[in-house]
């Protein structure tokens, strides 16, 4: 039997495997990371002073369509919002991109100057955003829909995380439930009522 010494290249292999190298401690569960995790802010933000944002999403399901918009101050209290339904196929992307219009349609209606806008779509945000350099059919459609912006002094436009926007939200929702369109000043549906409440008293 030969015994080999603890320089030996396999002997140097199998310790290593034994016991894990304190470089990939990261990976264990049992020791505090390395780097941190970033806090991560949850729920809908206030904007700034002087704007409105307008929070927009869309469902499609099955054929439908539904569309909800609201608009909110600096104090998270309703200005105005809406919700559409209607019967037709499309992709996603273009029914986000039809909420969005009804967004910037909401805020014409309320003579709003400076505005912010928020949607769950990371496509429709960035194409938005990139819509200058962006020849897509997409592209083309969302510049054309954007020379809306000329009403307004300052627009911004938000990506946000779905669990941010849940007042849009349940105006889709309730749009496939009731199988209708709405538009709403102040006194917006009851069913968004505890949604308001909580974003406003943060």
């Amino acid at each position: 039997m030969v015994f080999q010494g603890k320089d030996d290249p396999a002997m140097v292999v199998w310790d290593r495997a034994q016991t894990p190298s304190k470089d990939v401690r990261i990976f264990n569960l049992n020791e505090p990371p390395m780097i941190p995790p970033t806090p991560v802010c949850k729920g809908w933000k206030k904007p700034l002073n002087d704007f409105i944002k307008i929070n927009v999403y869309a469902i499609v399901l099955n054929g439908y369509v539904g569309y909800g918009d609201i608009a909110r101050d600096t104090d998270g209290l309703v200005l105005a919002g809406c919700y559409g339904f209607a019967i037709k196929a499309l992709d996603a992307i273009w029914a986000e991109l039809e909420a969005l219009t009804m967004g910037l349609n909401l805020a014409s209606k309320l003579n709003a100057l400076k505005l912010i806008m928020e949607s769950d779509s990371a496509t429709l945000i960035n194409t938005v955003k990139k819509r200058d350099q962006d020849v897509t059919i997409l592209g083309r459609c969302v510049k054309k829909e954007s020379m809306a912006l000329r009403n307004f002094e300052l627009v911004h436009f938000n990506w946000i995380d779905r669990s941010n926007n849940e007042a849009a939200d349940l105006l889709c929702k309730l749009t496939f439930k009731n199988k209708c369109n709405l538009f709403f000043n102040l006194d917006y549906p009851s069913e968004i009522h505890n949604v308001i409440i909580r974003d406003a008293i943060k």
